[in-house]
């Protein structure tokens, strides 16, 4: 490649700074002003849109993450308590550490408020495993309905 054109394309490509500039201004004001226009339940419905949307957090989706990170292994071992413990997780999505942790002998109960992925999850539990799952936010605590409506 010759000089000249090395120098257009570094050129070109140090532009594009301008971009991303203006990417984040736009950013910081969209987030200001959801924060200060947006109600908790329009923040709400938000998170069940993004969310349930996002294949990637659906049990029965080939994108699904199976299994827990290595960090999460590393405190699983070194703070909680051997099996049969009971774990509380909240915002559980599509369930990936519920399924995980059940796995290995836990019990667990996990809430999550997205009803698509509730009942995705709640669809997926392999008998055998002590999971109890339902459809729920923190603020709903201790009111917590079934993942699946016809379940009480």
């Amino acid at each position: 490649m010759s000089p000249w054109l090395a120098e257009c394309f570094a050129r070109i490509i140090f532009s594009t700074r301008l971009i991303d500039k203006a990417y984040r201004a736009i950013d910081r004001a969209r987030s200001a002003l959801v924060l200060a226009l947006a109600s908790d339940a329009v923040l709400a419905r938000f998170n069940d849109l993004a969310y349930g949307a996002d294949v990637a957090y659906r049990p029965d989706s080939p994108s699904f993450r199976h299994g827990l990170f290595p960090w999460e292994e590393e405190i699983i071992a070194a703070y909680f308590p051997p099996p049969p413990a009971r774990v509380l997780i909240g915002g559980a999505g599509g369930g990936r550490e519920a399924l995980a942790l059940a796995e290995r002998g836990y019990k667990v109960v996990a809430f999550e408020p997205s009803a698509s992925l509730a009942a995705g999850l709640a669809g997926h539990v392999a008998k055998g495993l002590h999971i109890e799952f339902y459809r729920a936010r923190y603020e709903d605590m201790p009111w917590l309905r079934p993942a699946h409506p016809c379940e009480r």
